[in-house]
């Protein structure tokens, strides 16, 4: 499971929150059961 993600609608901090969770030593996600799903894009698009 790669536990891929998306955060928030519109991606304003994305890269800064790649670097620090690349650097972080642990790294916790939380979230609504309401937001999983099987596939990105399923319930919003991705923007570009």
């Amino acid at each position: 499971n790669e536990l891929n993600l998306i955060k928030g609608k519109r991606g304003g901090a994305i890269t800064r929150e790649k670097i620090v969770a690349s650097a972080a030593e642990k790294l916790f996600i939380v979230a609504d059961e309401t937001k999983l799903t099987q596939r990105l894009g399923t319930n919003h698009p991705i923007p570009l």
